[in-house]
């Protein structure tokens, strides 16, 4: 009797489930996603995991650019004019203002008097490009009448996680011969202009604006806020797409140059136009380097503000 106790006690030890914690161990960690770059023409094209991001378009008659710009699943985020046009024309239910809005760029409207956000007499000029792994390392020349008044040094590091996608921008700016003076003015700086559905107002609107502080729409213009979100329907789905102000970037939390018409622009140094500030109380002079950095996000979903959020801080915990 005892012998036969002892092996079904031995027998029902062997049937219990083994126990998760010690027997699964801590869950594997996330695989950060393969990027790709290549030169397609005169332009970088980059996929992750196999699937198109963007593509840099670093020299033309503007101001260096990043378009397409797609969300994970190939959603498109911003407008197609000027870079692509049906017949000459902008392609259904686009509009055709703002012709110097081209998709992901950076540019000012005042540099030392000079306005490189609309050009005319001005051209940022590249002068190198390569690219590294996970990275776009350019150089440019800002050039005011054909003379070169800045030199730049761009780097671009793209990424994806589960359900996001993104590109960190660090811009640093020097002066050529005389101190750089960025103009008090709301015309600037590092800017996406949105596609047409994710608009406030238009023909084909139905997105929103969100910012950090719990703002909506028209109420984000001028205000400072660590992040401004854009979010809702585009074909083929949902999208959101963010635009992250560093830390260490001049005035954090920066004020934005947020329109809903489909302008969605971070800008430190308009302050006479967002905050009221006396005239030229925004200017900021560059006498050594000015280094700006931001994170473009974007996910397939309209975005909770606590994921936003999240999102954000650990940008800056990247920092």
């Amino acid at each position: 009797m005892l012998r036969s106790l002892i092996a079904l006690t031995l027998v029902a030890a062997a049937c219990v489930a083994p126990s998760p914690v010690t027997d699964l161990g801590p869950p594997p960690a996330a695989q950060a996603a393969v990027v790709e770059i290549a030169w397609v023409g005169s332009d970088l094209a980059v996929e992750l995991d196999g699937q198109p991001f963007t593509r840099f378009h670093p020299e033309g008659p503007a101001a260096p650019h990043l378009h397409p710009l797609l969300a994970p699943g190939g959603l498109a985020v911003t407008r197609g004019f000027p870079m692509e046009l049906v017949d000459g024309a902008p392609r259904e239910g686009e509009s055709s203002d703002h012709p110097h809005h081209r998709s992901l760029w950076l540019a000012h409207g005042d540099l030392n008097g000079h306005d490189f956000w609309h050009g005319g007499d001005t051209r940022i000029e590249l002068t190198s490009i390569g690219h590294f792994g996970d990275q776009i390392e350019s150089a440019h020349a800002w050039l005011a009448e054909g003379v070169a008044i800045a030199a730049e040094q761009r780097t671009l590091t793209f990424g994806a996680g589960a359900l996001a996608r993104w590109i960190d921008v660090v811009v640093r700016l020097t002066p050529e011969g005389v101190p750089l003076t960025f103009g008090d003015t709301k015309e600037g700086t590092f800017a996406l202009r949105l596609a047409p559905t994710l608009r406030v107002v238009g023909p084909i609107a139905a997105g929103r604006l969100l910012d950090s502080e719990g703002r909506e729409d028209g109420a984000i213009w001028g205000q400072r806020a660590r992040w401004v979100a854009a979010l809702g329907p585009v074909p083929g789905g949902e999208v959101t797409v963010a635009v992250f102000d560093a830390p260490s970037n001049p005035r954090h939390p920066t004020t934005w140059h947020a329109r809903e018409y489909g302008l969605l622009a971070a800008n430190p140094f308009g302050l006479a136009a967002f905050e009221g500030a006396p005239a030229g109380a925004g200017a900021v002079v560059v006498e050594d380097e000015l280094t700006l950095r931001y994170r473009v996000w974007l996910t397939a979903h309209q975005a909770e503000p606590e994921e936003l959020e999240a999102a954000w801080q650990a940008y800056a915990d990247s920092l």
